[in-house]
């Protein structure tokens, strides 16, 4: 395959993600203004340059595994984008405003993501298999971001745990999780897209069965097309 054709096809890569992705980063980035309900000062980590890899990249990476299931390299990449993506959150705080910290990082959120994914599959006119898994990524991937963050909080910053306002916008009391809740996240996160590729499977198989009895049935039966069928007690 030539070099322009590899081209070509990451770039169609690349626009499929992005049509998918840049929307749901503006959705994120909108809901976070739900905020502005609870007003507080917001001070955010200071990251270093590696830092803010080790972030980044660790959000991307939990992101990507629980894709992993669909065996697709599309939903790799647009998974591990949506694991990032949720950090708009941070947009509002940074710029020293008056909000809740991180309202994107809540159970009605990844209610309302899901259902923003599932509007924007439709518009885009995704074939049904391909609209469940990308829907199916909106919680997922949202899981593996806070398994991430309660794994960061241990493993980097040295606490015990990490509190996320998973009531919000109803309350933006923090609920601390515990240390070992990040394999709880990350294997919901599995565990979802894993329970919609094996009934997507299931819908294949069952589909295909009657297509291959009907082949079977519609066999040569040895006699020629246009001969008549000898009635019964007729002669051979």
């Amino acid at each position: 395959m030539s070099t322009s054709s590899y081209t070509s096809r990451a770039l169609r890569l690349a626009l499929w993600v992005a049509s998918i992705a840049v929307p749901f980063a503006l959705f994120a980035f909108a809901y976070s203004f739900v905020g502005f309900l609870h007003p507080q000062s917001i001070h955010l980590h200071d990251y270093s340059i590696p830092g803010a890899f080790v972030e980044v990249g660790g959000h991307i990476l939990f992101g990507l595994l629980v894709a992993v299931p669909f065996l697709d390299l599309r939903l790799l990449l647009l998974s591990g984008s949506f694991a990032v993506l949720v950090d708009s959150d941070h947009i509002l705080g940074a710029l020293n405003l008056p909000v809740a910290s991180r309202p994107d990082h809540s159970i009605v959120f990844i209610l309302a993501s899901s259902v923003f994914v599932y509007a924007l599959s439709r518009r885009a006119r995704l074939d049904r298999q391909t609209s469940a898994k990308v829907v199916t990524l909106a919680p997922a991937a949202l899981l593996s971001h806070l398994s991430y963050d309660v794994l960061a909080a241990v493993g980097i910053f040295g606490g015990a745990g990490y509190a996320f306002p998973l009531l919000a916008p109803y309350s933006f009391a923090p609920i601390t999780m515990p240390a070992y809740s990040w394999v709880v996240f990350e294997l919901l996160g599995v565990s979802l897209t894993s329970a919609t590729a094996y009934v997507l499977w299931m819908r294949r198989e069952r589909g295909a069965a009657p297509l291959k009895a009907g082949a079977r049935s519609s066999g040569n039966t040895g006699r020629r097309w246009g001969e008549k069928r000898p009635m019964p007690g007729g002669p051979e």
